[in-house]
């Protein structure tokens, strides 16, 4: 798991590649969409347990997202 890239701005093809078939914990997407070009990866299902990135969904204290390399690139 590349710990160094927590934190990091990254795109969603960035965080795909880095982060692939994941739970994503999003912080700080720009612009503050779903559509963002930037966000920053906080935490992964490797640091959280996915009951705690639902929580952590629900309070909005992140975007939660899947990451998958085959996926249509058309989110951003």
């Amino acid at each position: 798991m590349p710990v160094a890239q927590l934190g990091k701005r990254m795109s969603w093809k960035e965080i795909k590649a880095v982060f692939p078939h994941r739970n994503v914990g999003l912080i700080g997407l720009e612009p503050n969409n779903l559509n963002f070009k930037t966000a920053i990866v906080c935490c992964t299902d490797k640091e959280k347990t996915y009951s705690e990135l639902i929580r952590m969904a629900v309070n909005k204290e992140i975007v939660m997202m899947y990451t998958t390399m085959d996926e249509d690139d058309g989110i951003c």
